[in-house]
């Protein structure tokens, strides 16, 4: 009986630990602009999912590139670093410097 009423104790508590913590969907799509998706505007490309998602969450109007090329871009983005501190500005180099690696 203790094991069961441990458990459910437990079960309890991670739902209310997990009813707190927001949901967030991190989307990368090369070459889409904000042009390219239903919920900006666009009417020949049907995105009904992205659509979806922009009514009943977060629909940002501004954004900020770190890197216009996108190799380096998603480096950034992987990282939280600039370019500049990555040492990386090349668009076709498929390594990270050896400080980089793990």
């Amino acid at each position: 009986m203790k094991i069961f009423v441990g458990l459910l104790l437990g079960f309890w508590a991670s739902a209310l630990v997990a009813a707190d913590q927001p949901n967030i969907l991190f989307i990368i799509a090369d070459d889409a602009s904000r042009d390219s998706f239903g919920s900006y505007g666009c009417q020949y490309v049907k995105t009904p999912g992205f659509d979806r998602i922009a009514r009943e969450g977060v629909l940002f109007t501004q954004a900020y590139n770190c890197n216009p090329k996108c190799a380096p871009a998603r480096a950034c983005l992987l990282t939280g670093r600039y370019s500049w501190q990555l040492e990386e500005a090349c668009n076709h180099n498929p390594f990270l410097s050896e400080k980089w690696k793990f």
